[in-house]
């Protein structure tokens, strides 16, 4: 099965960090594919990056409606489309949206 989950953030092991991270090594043990979204968490840092084993596509969700940037938020739209749409997921799972 392939499984997208997104959560708010995913800079520390705590919290609903901890649950997204535990469900996929769940997830990874028994044999499925899965996809992480986040937010960005204002420190930066890369958009695509490893947490543990785990690969993670993050994308400045906060920043970009902080400042109200219309353009930014579309063009955010469209990448998470697009990734969504490459990976074909049967299942999305929304943990904690913000």
């Amino acid at each position: 099965m392939r499984i997208l989950i997104t959560n708010n953030t995913l800079a520390a092991y705590a919290g609903s960090e901890w649950v997204v991270v535990e469900i996929a090594k769940a997830l990874q043990a028994r044999g499925h594919e899965f996809l992480v979204f986040t937010s960005d968490d204002g420190r930066g840092g890369p958009d695509d990056y490893l947490f543990g084993d785990i690969a993670v596509h993050r994308f400045p969700f906060a920043g970009a409606l902080a400042r109200r940037d219309v353009a930014r938020v579309a063009a955010i739209k469209r990448a998470v489309g697009a990734l969504t749409r490459e990976f074909r997921p049967d299942v999305v799972h929304l943990h904690h949206p913000g």
